[in-house]
């Protein structure tokens, strides 16, 4: 509304100048003030729609913009406007109880997550040496073993997290299409417990839209007059 109204603010002091009855056009220092409620407002926009979106946000989009929001407002709490600074405050302490509940919520995932191995003994099973995986593939049940094995032959006892953090950090302006999901696909084999526990996080969703819009449009599928349909027909109806 405030972005629309400041493309038309020449109108509104044109609408001053020719009706007397227009008593209520901001002056130039409020229009001035808007403009700057509109820049500092612009990002929480742009956030809300993406994460109402209803099939693509998770976490992997959520952390980063969380971070802007978090620069933002510490910026926004030192501006020589006063308004905009109250108003920055205000939300800032909001936001750091909203944080602090996000960071809670993730040690206790993470903390329920199996320890990642260092200087752990795997234990194999003793039954079938093989099993036949989701695409159909005969894998040996050792394979993983292995992997980890080589992996503590040439490194000693680092961690995957030690060897994760040790690599050279990805230039993200030469790679400004980096995809982190993608990263982690592309590195299960180097890290295959790290790349799991990445898989579990960063694909979690942060919005519940989508299941609040499928629960909504089941309502409308079965109404007054659709009571005895049966479950199959339900869920094909729902699904299409």
């Amino acid at each position: 509304m405030l972005e629309r109204a400041l493309l038309f603010r020449h109108a509104f002091s044109r609408l001053q100048d020719v009706d007397d009855d227009y008593k209520l056009c901001p002056s130039e220092e409020e229009w001035h003030r808007v403009g700057k409620i509109v820049e500092f407002l612009r990002l929480f926009y742009d956030m809300t729609l993406l994460f109402s979106g209803s099939k693509y946000p998770t976490a992997n989009l959520y952390f980063p913009n969380v971070w802007k929001i978090q620069c933002l407002l510490n910026k926004e709490v030192n501006s020589p406007d006063v308004l905009i600074s109250e108003m920055a405050s205000n939300m800032k302490i909001k936001f750091q109880k909203m944080k602090r509940f996000l960071i809670l919520n993730k040690s206790c995932f993470i903390c329920s997550k199996s320890t990642l191995k260092n200087n752990t003994a795997i234990t194999a099973a003793p039954m079938e040496s093989t099993f036949n995986s989701d695409d159909g593939q005969t894998r040996d049940l050792m394979d993983g073993f292995d992997v980890y094995q080589s992996q503590q032959g040439a490194n000693g006892n680092k961690s995957e997290l030690k060897l994760y953090l040790e690599e050279r950090l990805v230039d993200r302006k030469q790679q400004p299409d980096l995809n982190v999901l993608t990263y982690w696909k592309e590195s299960r084999i180097r890290y295959p417990e790290l790349s799991l526990m990445a898989r579990d996080i960063l694909s979690i969703h942060i919005t519940t839209v989508a299941s609040e819009s499928a629960f909504s449009h089941g309502g409308r599928i079965l109404g007054k007059l659709r009571t005895s349909m049966l479950p199959d027909n339900v869920e094909a109806l729902l699904c299409s």
